[in-house]
């Protein structure tokens, strides 16, 4: 386990996922959490937006009180962190808990620490980083959320045929990002084809040189 950062927030006992408030963190089910909201101003007024925005697949949030021993909930990441201005959404899937874990009270203060496990895999790029790339520069909350997913299943797949440099390379990361932003347009042609009012129904190719190229030097040799 390799620790990323950590930090305070307040927790809110509403399990609507909407802003917890300043300083506020909640989750959507005491007992089995699948989404958390969290301010992106901590309890000691830090801003931790791109703290937040910037953890990945894969990484743990250990959540503990601070007043009670054996108090704590550790919980994986599943999806990448979507921005909602004042607060951060996160998709995650509880893993395991202490002998004395309960719901906490409200306001209490509790300690989020982040971290990376064994085998995490690293994701170099955001949602935001594609509607960047694309020239989107104002998602709706919804198409990030729904391109937070795109960009999850591109570098998870791209880790299991490829070796991710270390340190972040920008042509591992330019080609990732225009693999979301393609997988993301396949929506508009879930056959394979689009529609041009110039040319027709135009197919669409299955390899972009230029993504291949980019990621040709880390792909995994396969040999037999």
């Amino acid at each position: 386990m390799t620790p990323l950062w950590s930090s305070l927030w307040q927790f809110s006992t509403s399990n609507v996922m909407a802003d917890p408030g300043t300083r506020h963190v909640r989750w959507n089910d005491d007992a089995a959490p699948t989404q958390m909201a969290i301010s992106v101003t901590d309890d000691d007024g830090t801003d931790r937006q791109a703290q937040l925005m910037a953890l990945a697949v894969g990484q743990v949030v250990l959540v503990r009180s601070t007043s009670t021993a054996g108090d704590w909930g550790a919980l994986s990441i599943t999806a990448l962190p979507v921005d909602l201005a004042t607060w951060i959404k996160l998709d995650v899937a509880l893993d395991e808990s202490g002998t004395n874990s309960t719901p906490p009270v409200g306001n209490e203060r509790l300690l989020l620490d982040f971290v990376v496990m064994g085998g995490a895999t690293p994701t170099p790029i955001t949602a935001e980083d594609v509607f960047k790339w694309m020239g989107t520069p104002s998602p709706s909350a919804a198409a990030t959320e729904s391109m937070a997913k795109v960009v999850a299943a591109v570098v998870s797949n791209a880790a299991k045929t490829h070796t991710v440099p270390d340190p972040d390379d920008p042509d591992y990361d330019l080609a990732l990002t225009m693999m979301s932003a393609r997988l993301w347009k396949r929506k508009s042609s879930p056959e394979g084809v689009i529609a041009s009012s110039e040319f027709g129904a135009i197919r669409v190719t299955k390899f972009d040189s230029d993504i291949e190229r980019m990621l040709d030097p880390y792909a995994n040799l396969v040999v037999g």
